[in-house]
């Protein structure tokens, strides 16, 4: 998924109209990834350190400094760009700073370094932690700053879904504790099993919800008619309809709905159902599996009291009785933006 310019985040796309921040994010993951010994491929590897140069060139400030702290990560530090940001580094954010620190401590200006990160360190987000963490070991291991930044990460962690929400917050608070018992391993001691036991909930137990934004699912007939679900005919074809919207005017990005299949229907491939007027507005990818259908969005804005809606087409394919259950939708990367419709019953007869 790597291009000569940034990341994809499909193998068939060549081009990312999305944040620049998921491509430097894959980046410094691949090069921390080669640092503990793990073989990259020499073009993805190349290609990587291209973008990087060019990107820490940018007059992001933001994009630089990450660019500039994963090449000197890598050894090959641009040093006159990351002087440059650091002349001006009052008017840097704490996550820019804490890359540029790790970035000057790297190729051994502690002092500079020290500087970055010699004001009060607040954290807003695991990102921030996270990165001033990996700053703070590379000057001084023995920081007194440090563990309170480690419990500030664990105090974030969901405890009811074992993670810090996404998988980026997750990558970030690992890699920082990982980083700090490799400074300071773990003294002999207890050592604890956790046993986290999944299953499905029944159909009554679960409720809708809607958090900031909602979906709704309707079935249609060819003709655009409502589909009676109680009185389905075995063959018949659907279209299905996912409508969301939001509580307040707003700008969305990386969305995902996702709509479970019940055995009974599986998606018809082909594209025989014109798409809604809006979708070539929002949806950026759709992906049709064997049991449940997938979209995501692209960057858009959606004003309170107007639909995104998404329409494509399944067929009835087994007789009987059936639990249909409820679509959902989520911000990846911002997953307290979340909505589930409640499942129902589904029936078809021969």
């Amino acid at each position: 998924m790597v291009r000569s310019t940034d990341f994809v985040m499909w193998p068939d796309c060549n081009y990312a109209p999305w944040d620049r921040e998921v491509s430097l994010y894959a980046a410094h993951f691949l090069v921390e990834a080669e640092k503990n010994g793990y073989a990259l491929n020499r073009l993805a590897r190349d290609r990587v350190f291209s973008f990087l140069k060019r990107w820490a060139m940018s007059t992001n400030d933001t994009v630089s400094a990450y660019a500039c702290h994963t090449l000197a990560l890598a050894g090959k530090p641009e040093k006159d760009r990351m002087l440059r940001l650091y002349d001006a580094s009052t008017n840097l954010t704490l996550l820019s700073r804490s890359r540029l620190a790790r970035a000057f401590a790297l190729t051994g200006d502690r002092r500079r370094a020290e500087t970055l990160l010699a004001a009060n360190i607040a954290p807003s987000s695991v990102k921030d932690a996270a990165f001033a963490v990996l700053a703070l070991l590379e000057i001084d291991p023995d920081d007194s700053r440090i563990l309170p930044l480690i419990s500030y990460l664990d105090r974030q962690r969901d405890r009811e879904r074992l993670s810090w929400g996404t998988t980026g917050y997750n990558a970030h608070a690992l890699l920082a504790i990982g980083a700090y018992y490799r400074h300071h391993p773990a003294k002999s001691g207890e050592k604890f099993v956790v046993w986290h036991k999944l299953s499905l909930p029944k159909p009554s137990d679960v409720k809708d919800e809607s958090r900031g934004i909602s979906i709704v699912r309707r079935y249609l007939t060819p003709e655009g008619g409502e589909a009676d679900l109680s009185k389905l005919a075995l063959g018949e074809m659907l279209i299905a309809e996912l409508a969301i919207k939001v509580d307040d005017t707003r700008e969305l990005s990386d969305l995902v709905i996702e709509d479970l299949f019940p055995a009974c229907l599986e998606p018809v491939h082909g594209g025989l159902v014109p798409p809604s007027m809006d979708q070539g507005k929002w949806v950026m990818r759709s992906d049709a599996r064997d049991d449940r259908m997938l979209v995501f969005s692209k960057k858009f804005t959606l004003a309170k009291g107007e639909e995104a809606t998404f329409r494509y087409p399944v067929r009835v394919v087994s007789a009987g009785d059936y639990i249909l259950p409820g679509p959902s939708v989520e911000a990846m990367y911002h997953p307290d933006l979340h909505a589930r419709r409640a499942p129902c019953r589904i029936s078809v007869r021969r």
